[in-house]
């Protein structure tokens, strides 16, 4: 009875929320190597190759039930995947990924194309020269200039800590990022000519604001117009944000200065539903048309349902242990090699996948363009015993896995009870703790406050450099929070950064990937596929590599 209870609950906010809001090829040359047009976007970034929704009819509403909305909607407030698969739904950045024949495999990481800007070109030295659209407006009237790229990165450099780690890998010149050459061209500055500057341009938090508009709702006290920004937008993108209930609802409209493209729905209904049966229940239901991250086993369910169409792709998003470093235990590396062996991967994925995921059996995601590994894992209890013999825990010891419902997904308390029952086969005692809070969770790892914890990794940049740096290195990366460090991966990885594309940094990939191979800085349980659920008849469904439906592409078969 009470999931029915919530199910009403959830088709009255529909109801309500759908109501909407008051609130407020160009040539190649040595100075110019790439070059793009808006005729891109008849390719537009996605898992599969479609044409631009152009010339579809107007006035549909797209319903979609999330796992967990943000609590902030200002773009500078990373809250995990509440803010990458959701936020970035009225989002407009500068560039996107492009279009990939085959879903398997993710974009390189210079393999973009323009969004919201006209064209771009690249000189010799790595700086980025773009030139926006005419004509392009916010909802509140004002047209897209430079002016409004050199305040939206000078507001990254003072409040988005995400954008700024993505600065460090494109190499971007932090002291001067941006220089204006007319109102409608600017180019980006970069102290090193490195194959990730691009790339970054592609990141929702990214998206060029109206300074005009913001700017406006600044004071003495908020310069930069946070609590203004925390439940408004003011964008170029195709979508504003009409109303936001932190943490619980937003409705979108289609920007009315948006003359790019016409997508065929002029409002977005975006609701938080925590559980995933609930959220099931209403796409059978014809309540909502689209979900992610539904229980595996749910899912398998809904399969031949004709009401429903089940999306799935293997990403470059993996499930994995993190094991504190500043544990005493967990620092001795084979006492990490000792938990890796006594991992069954096949069995987890298995148990809680089926055939939505795959193990995760190296230290990178199959996904991501790279060499063939050097090798890969499986299980061993025997050597799992006497690694923690040699360690000093040959009876074991106490642990505790912390998890979360929404990071890695709903399954995760499935696959940590598995992980605690293959452990106890070597001796350690691991304990299970939810953590009800997906964003006090994310805080919370931040904190240095978990022993161990369930988690997931999705670059947003696939290559081999930016998914290491991204998790592992002690200075530079964005989410080392187990504090792994070792002075000879550090090395090799300064080295491979600046290493262009061939046999050379192929070679350097392997060596590294071989190191971290034997060092296990995390222990990689699964790769899941991206599963959710589209409601039958909607067609060009593609996500962001980071799993941010990008509505303004769906187009409905009438």
């Amino acid at each position: 009875m009470k999931k029915i209870n919530i199910f009403i609950i959830i088709l009255a906010l529909l109801a309500i929320a759908c109501g909407g809001g008051d609130t407020d090829t160009a040539t190649t040359t040595e100075e110019a190597v790439v070059e793009e047009s808006t005729e891109s976007l008849d390719a537009p970034a996605t898992t599969v190759a479609v044409e631009s929704p152009t010339g579809q009819k107007t006035g549909e509403t797209f319903r979609m039930l999330m796992p967990a909305l943000p609590s902030n909607a200002d773009f500078a407030v990373y809250q995990g995947t509440a803010s990458t698969a959701v936020a970035a739904v009225w989002g407009g950045a500068l560039m996107e990924f492009k279009a990939q024949d085959d879903p398997s495999i993710q974009p390189a990481i210079n393999d973009v194309q323009c969004f919201i800007c006209e064209s771009y070109s690249v000189d010799a030295d790595g700086n980025v020269t773009i030139v926006l659209p005419d004509g392009l407006k916010s909802p509140y009237g004002n047209e897209i200039s430079s002016d409004d790229v050199i305040y939206t990165f000078e507001r990254i450099l003072a409040n988005d800590f995400v954008f700024r780690f993505l600065m460090g890998v494109g190499s971007w010149d932090t002291e001067n990022p941006i220089t204006k050459i007319d109102n409608k061209t600017f180019t980006v500055n970069v102290v090193a000519n490195v194959p990730f500057t691009l790339g970054t341009l592609t990141w929702y938090s990214g998206t060029i604001l109206d300074s005009t508009e913001v700017a406006s709702h600044a004071t003495d006290e908020d310069p930069w117009a946070k609590d203004w920004l925390a439940s408004n937008s003011a964008n170029y993108g195709p979508y504003n944000l009409a109303s936001f209930s932190a943490g619980e609802s937003a409705v979108l409209s289609l920007n009315p200065g948006w003359n790019l493209f016409t997508p065929t729905y002029s409002d977005v209904v975006i609701n938080a539903v925590p559980d995933s049966a609930t959220r099931l229940q209403a796409m059978l239901s014809g309540a909502a048309d689209y979900t992610f991250k539904v229980d595996y086993d749910q899912l398998a369910s809904a399969e031949g349902n004709s009401k429903v169409i089940i999306t799935e792709a293997l990403e470059s998003r993996s499930v994995e242990l993190h094991l504190n470093f500043a544990d005493e235990k967990f620092a001795d590396k084979r006492v990490r090699q000792a938990i890796n062996y006594a991992v069954d991967r096949d069995a987890i994925v298995s148990g809680v996948m089926g055939k939505y995921g795959a193990s995760a059996d190296t230290q990178l995601p199959e996904v991501i363009k790279a060499p063939n590994a050097p090798g890969t894992y499986s299980r061993d209890v025997d050597k799992a015993k006497a690694l923690l013999t040699e360690a000093g825990y040959a009876d074991g010891f106490d642990m505790v896995i912390t998890v979360n419902a929404v990071r890695p997904g709903s399954y995760a308390s499935n696959v940590a009870l598995l992980i605690a029952n293959q452990l106890a086969d070597v001796g350690i005692n691991a304990t299970i703790s939810v953590y009800p809070s997906a964003t006090d969770f994310e805080a919370s790892i931040r904190d240095d406050s978990f022993e161990a914890w369930l988690w997931d990794s999705t670059p947003a940049l696939s290559d081999p450099y930016y998914y290491w740096r991204l998790n592992h290195h002690p200075q530079l990366a964005f989410q080392n929070y187990k504090g792994y460090d070792n002075a000879e991966f550090v090395e090799k990885m300064d080295t491979l950064f600046t290493t262009a594309a061939g046999a050379e940094r192929d070679a350097l990939i392997t060596e590294i990937h071989t190191l971290l191979l034997d060092d296990v800085p995390m222990v990689r349980i699964a790769q899941p596929a991206n599963a959710g659920m589209l409601r039958s008849g909607i067609e060009s469904f593609r996500t962001t590599t980071l799993n941010a439906v990008l509505v303004h592409y769906l187009v409905e078969n009438y």
